[in-house]
């Protein structure tokens, strides 16, 4: 796909916003958004300011895994060397890594085990209380 292809009508509005979205997070485009301070300007008028949002899978090639390894045992070698000379090491957190659809599964996977949980207490709370409330004070 080129541009010209949008110019000549050949690809409409709506692929062509689908191919920008598509672009890397290292594209030439991103780095212009990030650099132009009208667009960071409007946006923050406008309290679009998007969070802080995990890579995307494609660009977790291998060597960047590695690289996010790295940066982790080094975060944990600093907080060790801290520790080790006896300050309170602060919590170095971990590289960010994409947020896969297995990834949002356990999560939701996680709160439903935690809701069911917070259910069975609450219900257990209710029941012990109703049978304080039936039973009487004790003779």
């Amino acid at each position: 796909m080129v541009l010209a292809d949008f110019y000549r009508d050949q690809i409409g509005p709506l692929e062509l916003l689908e191919y920008i979205d598509g672009l890397p997070a290292h594209s030439r485009l991103a780095a212009e958004q990030a650099e132009d301070d009208d667009l960071a300007d409007q946006v923050v008028a406008q309290g679009d300011l998007p969070a802080q949002a995990p890579p995307p899978v494609t660009d977790l090639t291998p060597e960047a895994r590695r690289l996010d390894a790295v940066l982790d045992r080094l975060g944990e070698v600093l907080a060790a060397i801290i520790a080790a000379a006896g300050q309170t090491p602060p919590r170095i957190p971990p590289a960010p890594r994409p947020n896969t659809a297995f990834d949002r599964a356990r999560k939701r996977a996680s709160v439903h085990r935690h809701s069911d949980l917070l259910a069975r207490i609450a219900e257990r709370r209710r029941t012990l209380a109703e049978r304080r409330r039936t039973s009487g004070p004790p003779s």
